[in-house]
């Protein structure tokens, strides 16, 4: 919550460009959402299934819906190796599905920084 209360506080500063403010803007909705879920209680009791097991999970009504789609696409990463390469062992299969998606993480995160970085240009120059 702070990053998005600092962010706020600094969105008019040394920029008046509407471009700026909307980029910030927007980057304020997605950090709050991102906060947001991570903070909501639990309440709901699901199950998950991935590889042949079955996971119960507590979750909130939001975070539902993402974990579900997680599975889907952990498990159409899964064919997709098993199908490619001479894998075998489901063991092995999920952790090249972890190795994947933990670079797929990095990607991601190292481009968040950039545009961080783009919008801190933007809003002290």
């Amino acid at each position: 919550m702070e990053a998005a209360k600092t962010a706020k506080s600094i969105k008019g500063v040394g920029q008046s460009s509407t471009k700026a403010k909307t980029q910030i803007d927007k980057l304020i909705a997605e950090i709050d959402a991102c906060l947001e879920f991570y903070h909501y209680p639990k309440n709901a009791k699901i199950k998950i299934s991935i590889g042949d097991r079955v996971y119960p999970l507590s979750v909130t009504e939001g975070q539902e819906a993402f974990l579900r789609d997680s599975a889907k696409q952990i498990e159409k990463m899964m064919k997709h190796y098993e199908q490619n390469y001479a894998v075998q062992d489901k063991q092995d299969v999920l952790a090249m599905c972890a190795l994947q998606l933990a670079l797929q993480l990095r990607q991601e995160g190292e481009k968040v920084v950039k545009v961080l970085m783009k919008l801190k240009k933007i809003t002290y120059y």
